[in-house]
This record gives structure tokens, sequence and C-alpha cells, in this order.
């Protein structure tokens, strides 16, 4: 108890924001979903280096698309990108009552290998939904995820204690072995490389 005090202590600004996302989880998921997409637009207005990066990379994937049609999808890019945040949230400090309009297709091709006792490596794209298709797919099935540490301690036992109560395993990167030791007992591993 002493020692998360004092990384709290430590990352006293950082764990203010936890807490105020921790409290916005708690807001209806439409009004959660709006208010992302305000901070999308004001990370779009502000965040002058995140955007150029963005604008370029559309630019070189879609040199043939309408610049107003690529300055469109920038635009909702970056609300998405502030919607991600209530939605890691929701994740991490899951509610009883989740949006009921999910809906998972094809689970029948996750659980056959695995109802036969042979293990499943499941590839997945790093994107911002990250976190939340991953809680919501654990509802529906149990695995394992592999995942890299974050560097400030504080995000990292957030992180950590959310991963461990809504997967099977959370299996730091670097620990190969536990991950094939997972894959061969029959179970299904998660592997999201990074972006």
């Amino acid at each position: 108890m002493q020692n998360t005090f004092n990384l709290v202590l430590r990352n006293l600004p950082k764990a203010s924001a936890l807490g105020l996302l921790w409290l916005l989880t708690r807001l209806p998921f439409r009004l959660q979903m709006r208010l992302g997409s305000r901070i999308g637009d004001l990370i779009y207005r502000f965040h002058h280096k995140r955007r150029h990066i963005a604008e370029v990379n559309l630019r070189l994937c879609f040199p043939d698309t309408d610049p107003a049609l690529r300055q469109k999808w920038l635009k909702a890019h970056f609300r998405s990108l502030g919607m991600t945040l209530f939605e890691t949230g929701m994740a991490w400090w899951p509610k009883r009552h989740f949006p009921a309009k999910v809906k998972i297709e094809g689970l029948e091709h996750l659980r056959e290998p695995l109802s036969q006792g042979q293990g499943v490596l499941m590839l997945g794209a790093h994107f911002t939904t990250l976190d939340i298709g991953g809680y919501l797919l654990s509802r529906e099935q149990d695995f394992c995820v592999i995942y890299r540490e974050h560097k400030n301690p504080l995000f990292e036992s957030v992180m950590r204690r959310a991963r461990t109560r809504n997967f099977q395993a959370a299996i730091q990167r670097r620990s190969l072995r536990t991950a094939i030791r997972h894959l061969r007992e029959g179970q299904a591993v998660w592997y999201a490389p990074d972006q």
C-alpha cells in the first residue's frame, strides 16, 4: 500500500489525469464519445507535430485522393483518437452495463482449434482500439495478451492491473518462452505488434 501511495505522489499530475479519466468513464457512453470527439478536435488543433505526421502519412498513402477528402479523414482520425481515451478507460475500469451494440463475428474460427486442444496465435494491429477491442473479446473468450511494459511506472501499474483482470495472462513481450508455453497448453495468445 505504501508503494502505491509513493507511486501516486511521485506522479501526481498523471495520477490526477487517470483519476479524472476514471470519473469520466462513469458518464453515459454517448456523452463520453461526444467529449472524446471534442478532445480530438483540440488535439488536431494544438498538437501540430502529430497533425503533420498524420497529414504526411495520408498524402503518401493516398496521393491521388482529393486533398479536401484527405483533410476530412484527418479530422475524423483525431476525433477517433480523442474517443480512444474514453474507450481505453472503459477497458481499464469496466462498468457493469456496457453498451449492447457490440457484436463479435468469427469466434468459431478461434474456438474450433481451442476445443481440440490446439493453441492459437492471434495477430492484430496495434491500433487505438487495442484495449477496448481486447476487453470486449475477453468477455466472449479467454485468451492471453502480449504487451510492452510502459516506461512510466504509474501507467504500467494501472495497465498491468487491468490486463491481468481482463485476460487469462498478461505476458511481457520479452517473455517469449511464456507465450510459447501458453500456446503449447492449448491457449490463445494475442500479439499486436507496435505500429
